[in-house]
């Protein structure tokens, strides 16, 4: 059963799963950059986001990103990454690192038309997925369309999982 959702911090898809776990009752956590910094230079850093750090967020040492999510990576059970048609060099250096750790993932094109929220109830069900990292693609500036997108996505995904780990 899911248990908790665990993120970096970042803009777009990871704060995307974060809140849907909040709005689904899931526990959320994970880790962030140092002074709670963002990729995007244009967004402020997560220190004055406090619906963010209520999220279980802790600020780590380190100032790149890479040995942040490596401790999510830890934690994690699975992983799920929202990436593009073509992924640019962020999303696939975010899969090669997820690979090093053996763990089951799912992959979603973000640019598809319909996701079908259904592959993510079965990858949970199949996984006995527990704590769950969502990653993937970054909104940039205010844009705000992956993080709805993935937002929407998760919510429904979470909600039918819910439903159907109740008649276990």
């Amino acid at each position: 059963m899911l248990k908790k959702i665990l993120s970096t911090g970042m803009t777009g898809a990871e704060q995307a799963g974060l809140a849907a776990a909040f709005m689904k009752d899931i526990s959320t956590g994970g880790y962030a950059m140092k002074d709670y910094k963002v990729l995007d230079g244009k967004m402020k850093p997560l220190k004055y986001m406090p619906e963010l750090i209520g999220l279980g967020l802790i600020e780590t040492e380190f100032e790149k990103l890479k040995p942040v999510f490596e401790k999510v990576c830890l934690e994690s059970d699975a992983h799920i990454i929202f990436q593009s048609d073509e992924p640019n060099k962020f999303e696939t250096n975010t899969s090669m690192l997820i690979k090093e750790y053996s763990k089951p993932v799912l992959k979603v094109n973000i640019d598809s038309k319909k996701i079908e929220h259904r592959f993510i109830v079965e990858f949970l069900r199949n996984n006995d997925v527990r704590n769950l990292h969502i990653t993937g693609k970054l909104d940039s500036g205010d844009e705000k369309r992956i993080y709805t997108k993935v937002l929407k996505i998760m919510t429904s995904a979470i909600t039918d999982y819910q439903f159907e780990m109740s008649y276990r």
